[in-house]
């Protein structure tokens, strides 16, 4: 997938459709890149962000146009995650929400997300980080503002700096729960 660098992914896309090939599987924004290269050659995509929110395609149900394919997004289960932190932490409040907003459709994770954290009776409080160098004031903010849990909302870029979550949650004796993001 253009080797961990997303600008390559237009020309590998164009370098695909030269070779006039029949079909074009795509993983997360190589979509993106193949969608923008072609309107003919059909499209199947893997991404576990959501296709709607990021404009891969107009609806779930009709996706339309050449491309159709699988998603993990599942927003309802950051609610589940609140209410099984719930259940293993007596007396929990206050959940801090580690979450990317520059990544397409997180935003629309953090608001169910805090519509599921209002109904289970929580507080949640919003850790945006968008760059590696913000983790440790997310940690201090949610330390400062007396999180009794942490809340992870991943996506590819959380996801690379999970072993650094982990630690820092660990070091600020948050218990956490998060999706998981493993995905070629």
């Amino acid at each position: 997938m253009g080797e961990g660098k997303a600008d390559r992914l237009p020309d590998l896309a164009a370098e695909l459709i030269g070779l006039k090939v029949e079909v074009i599987v795509a993983i997360r924004q190589a979509a993106v890149a193949a969608k923008q290269a072609t309107s003919t050659i059909p499209i199947v995509f893997l991404t576990p962000a959501n296709p709607v929110g990021t404009g891969l395609v107009a609806s779930l149900a009709r996706p339309d146009g050449n491309l159709t394919g699988l998603t993990f997004f599942a927003p309802e289960l950051n609610g589940k995650r609140l209410e099984l932190l719930k259940e293993a932490i007596p007396g929990v409040s206050r959940v801090g929400c580690l979450w990317n907003p520059a990544q397409a459709g997180m935003a629309q994770e953090f608001g169910e997300a805090k519509v599921a954290a209002q109904t289970l009776g929580l507080e949640l409080q919003s850790l945006e980080v968008r760059d590696p160098n913000q983790f440790e004031s997310a940690f201090e903010a949610a330390n400062s503002e007396r999180a009794d849990a942490l809340i992870v909302i991943a996506d590819p870029f959380l996801a690379r700096y999970q072993t650094q979550i982990v630690n820092l949650a660990a070091k600020s004796r948050l218990p956490q729960i998060y999706k998981p993001e493993r995905i070629c």
